[in-house]
């Protein structure tokens, strides 16, 4: 090795101990000591290769390999921690208020339906609809949920699972809560996703609890809603058999959750 490669080498070494201690002073929001002229020179001569490297990936002629990719990006990382550094920029340890330079193209941001949120509807009805020969049932519909959704965009909301129950009235024996059947009408949606129907009858021995039954719906396929819309039937529970003498006025229980975005 003659002394031109060695003296090219230990700049080489200089340099790269140089970059790594501004690297770390970036990292703990110190300004370093540094020549201000050649910190100049050597951020310009970045910037001009970064630049440089950028149009030869845009380059729709060209196939650059996730190599190159990578090394362009930590060019680019290095290149802002660097200069960062040499301005004085704060960082989340100096405890100080934070700016950085705003992207070019301003970003699309929702005006509104920007967050995601799922809830649990409390809903109590009675089983007034029926009759005795067909028996009694209570009817879920849309504009059952208008408490629920008087903060969502558009008072629109999807239906995830439906957990109801048939509980005895004051009056009554516990007996009048020993049975529900839950039906699930087949839908086109008038305003949501299609619905394919279900019926299904559950019994509980009396004393042992409250007959209910959970309805879940496919993922992917949760049935669209407005509540301040035409009100929609969703479900019909029923609290008594046909033919079986039941009593009106039954209450049932509504758990229900439902996604939408505020």
């Amino acid at each position: 090795m003659n002394k031109s490669q060695r003296a090219s080498e230990t700049q080489s070494n200089i340099k790269k101990k140089q970059q790594n201690q501004w690297r770390k002073d970036a990292q703990l929001g110190v300004r370093p000591t540094i020549d201000v002229q050649a910190l100049r020179v050597d951020l310009q001569r970045r910037k001009e290769n970064i630049n440089t490297l950028k149009c030869l990936l845009s380059d729709p002629f060209r196939r650059a390999t996730p190599e190159a990719k990578s090394f362009v990006r930590q060019a680019i990382a290095d290149y802002k921690s660097i200069l960062e550094a040499s301005v004085g920029m704060p960082t989340y340890t100096d405890n100080a208020t934070l700016q950085y330079e705003a992207p070019n193209d301003i970003p699309t941001v929702p005006l509104s339906g920007l967050v995601p949120i799922q809830r649990t509807a409390y809903i109590v009805k009675q089983a007034t609809g029926g009759t005795a020969a067909g028996g009694f049932f209570a009817t879920l519909t849309s504009g059952d949920f208008a408490p629920w959704a008087s903060d969502i965009s558009g008072k629109v909301f999807r239906v995830k699972q439906i957990s109801s129950w048939t509980v005895p009235r004051a009056d009554g024996g516990v007996q009048q809560g020993t049975f529900a059947g839950v039906s699930i009408a087949s839908s086109a949606g008038p305003t949501g996703t299609e619905v394919t129907p279900i019926w299904s009858e559950n019994f509980e021995p009396v004393g042992q609890g409250y007959a209910g039954i959970i309805t879940k719906y496919p993922l992917g396929a949760y049935p669209l809603y407005t509540a301040n819309g035409a009100a929609e039937t969703i479900c019909l529970h029923y609290t008594s058999l046909g033919g079986t003498g039941g009593v009106t006025g039954i209450p049932v229980i509504f758990h229900v959750v439902i996604e939408s975005l505020i």
